[in-house]
């Protein structure tokens, strides 16, 4: 680790931690110098101390680089443009960095390999896979939050279900986020919409595809419980297992397990990214807004069957055709 050092001045007496350290370290973004003295590697004469601390003349300023843990993890860059960055989120991998905590995260990948200035626009669960989207400056960010207002960012799901769907659903009702660890669907209608689309069935599970507008916490995983057809996996939503034996009965969608080996505790192709329990089957494939539109295939697709591979292909194709 590195140590950046500065004793303040009379002139920076009474300024704010932040701005002095954005000021005399010109290779921070502020959003940067606030992420380091949320990680505790910002130190005033010994002590550790907040964004807003006012300094005082004579005060010994120490930030503390962090290690870089990034060299062994690969940048899974989707496409770009001028002012947008598209990156593909691996399943059981944190989409946000996490304040305080020493866990990677793909915005904290990005931050690290690329710039500090991306700005984060979505997010997905620690267990679902695909698309996030960046900002490259504020003016984009802009834009992205008024399409979102205006429903004009479409976001595709695949999601793999307990029961069978032979209908396809619109459902609208309120989600409430008041909980941290669950939310809760009412009878009320709301102003967040969840189509589910049936593709394909087996004896106890289904595959199904999910478009969302402007989303909210767990929206799709709470809306498809409410509708009887939790995710495989999903305990914490109304899932009967959490080791993913349903899917021993979809000959259709996953492959079966030479009689020799023991039934995965979860899909083939997921186990190597798994580290801390919560597993269900969810990818954020397609998302497009009015400047462009991009597509991912699951990091798994090529464990699945070929019957599997054939319809989320087909579906992804048909997407396109409609335009």
């Amino acid at each position: 680790m590195q140590n950046n050092k500065y004793i303040c001045t009379e002139l920076d007496a009474g300024k704010r931690l932040d701005y002095i350290l954005k000021s005399v370290f010109s290779e921070y973004s502020i959003r940067m110098v606030k992420r380091l003295c949320e990680q505790n590697a910002v130190s005033v004469n010994g002590k550790t101390q907040k964004a807003s601390y006012k300094v005082k003349s004579h005060d010994i300023l120490t930030v503390l680089e962090p290690k870089k843990t990034t060299d062994n993890q690969e940048l899974h860059v989707i496409t770009e443009n001028e002012d947008f960055f598209l990156y593909e989120k691996e399943p059981f991998f944190h989409s946000e960095h996490q304040a305080g905590k020493n866990t990677l995260s793909c915005e904290f990948l990005v931050h690290t390999k690329i710039s500090t200035d991306y700005i984060l626009l979505n997010r997905l669960d620690f267990a679902t896979s695909g698309i996030l989207a960046f900002a490259k400056n504020q003016a984009a960010a802009i834009r992205w939050k008024t399409w979102q207002k205006e429903q004009k960012i479409e976001k595709k799901y695949f999601a793999l279900v307990e029961g069978k769907i032979t209908q396809n659903y619109s459902i609208k009702n309120k989600i409430i986020t008041d909980t941290y660890k669950n939310v809760k669907v009412t009878e009320e209608l709301g102003d967040r919409i969840t189509q589910v689309r049936a593709l394909g069935t087996g004896d106890a599970c289904s595959l199904v595809d999910c478009t969302i507008y402007q989303g909210v916490r767990h929206q799709i995983r709470a809306h498809l419980s409410y509708l009887g057809y939790p995710l495989v996996g999903d305990t914490k939503y109304g899932a009967k297992t959490n080791d993913f034996t349903v899917l021993q009965s979809i000959q259709p969608l996953i492959p079966k397990e030479p009689p020799a080996k023991a039934a995965p505790s979860i899909p083939c192709g997921l186990d190597k990214y798994n580290k801390q329990g919560e597993t269900f089957c969810l990818h954020h494939y397609e998302l497009t807004c009015p400047e462009f539109s991009v597509f991912v295939m699951p990091p798994y697709f090529n464990s699945l069957t070929n019957p599997l591979q054939n319809t989320i292909s087909a579906n992804i194709l048909a997407s396109y055709y409609e335009e």
